[in-house]
């Protein structure tokens, strides 16, 4: 069975018109393959390290207020 994918509905319309012929997906790389940024190249701040742990661990959602110049910009891309 070939499997294709459309990137939107009307590519998927044309498609079973016969006005457009779909390609099978790229394969993307894996989000193991790149270097990832990992909490303990975050130096200090171990509450925040924990909450984002404990957040990620048990899949519930984690709201940051942080002060400014506070480091929030290196947390959130590392979860």
């Amino acid at each position: 069975m070939a499997i294709l994918a459309p990137s939107d509905l009307l590519q998927l319309i044309n498609h079973f018109k016969g006005l457009q012929t779909l390609r099978r997906p790229v394969p993307t790389p894996e989000p193991g393959d790149e270097a990832m940024p990992d909490l303990k190249d975050i130096k200090g701040q171990e509450t925040a390290k924990r909450a984002l742990e404990v957040a990620a661990a048990g899949g519930h959602n984690l709201l940051m207020l942080l002060a400014s110049n506070s480091g929030r910009s290196s947390r959130p891309m590392l979860f």
